[in-house]
């Protein structure tokens, strides 16, 4: 049975069901090892793919201004030669700028106290689960290391990982064009993006 996360709360949609699976959970409906074609075209889909990182296996899809009561932005991930278009990874985040405050105005809360929020509302779903706390480290997008990055993560059996995330771009990115944003974000990776992640995308 699949838990639906509605929220960057994440109300249940079972009261305290226990994660055994990470395909189990939904962001806005999705779920990794989903396929993209059952949301979107073909044709959105070719149009709006990118590399991301320095490896070109996997294409990034990401989606701004969703229409969506929970996030801002939608990112998938999936592998360059996959015509099925399986999900890899999915994303929800909400970016923190001019006019998006507003929407995190309901918590009352920074993304560093927001983040330790949701850690407590999933921990018993994720009560089986290892967590993980990553502690403040430097972004691997950025060579002068002054942008910053924040995790909890959950580590399954399987090796696939449910992350929650502040991410702490640098002034100079924050002033570029187009600008990068801070950010928080939760996702679900299945195993093999994240070992591209950790030892291939910025090699």
């Amino acid at each position: 049975m699949r838990i639906l996360l509605i929220s960057f709360l994440f109300i249940c949609s079972q009261t305290l069901s226990k994660a055994e699976n990470i395909k189990e959970f939904e962001i806005d409906g999705m779920s990794v090892g989903d396929s993209l074609l059952k949301y979107y075209s073909k044709n959105t889909i070719d149009n709006n793919k990118e590399f991301l990182y320095k490896s070109k296996k996997y294409f990034s899809l990401t989606f701004f201004n969703v229409d969506s009561d929970n996030y801002e932005n939608i990112q998938f991930h999936f592998r360059k030669d996959d015509k099925d278009y399986i999900i890899d990874s999915i994303s929800g985040e909400i970016n923190f700028k001019k006019g998006v405050e507003n929407r995190l105005k309901k918590y009352n809360m920074n993304c560093a106290e927001l983040k330790a929020q949701i850690d407590e509302d999933v921990n018993p779903i994720f009560a089986d689960i290892s967590k993980r706390y990553s502690g403040e480290y430097e972004h691997a997008f950025d060579e002068t290391g002054k942008s910053k990055v924040d995790t909890i993560e959950y580590h399954f059996d399987t090796g696939d990982i449910f992350r929650v995330m502040c991410t702490d771009w640098s002034k100079k990115l924050n002033k570029a064009n187009p600008p990068y944003y801070d950010y928080i974000s939760v996702s679900a990776s299945l195993k093999r993006f994240v070992n591209f992640m950790n030892y291939e995308a910025y090699n």
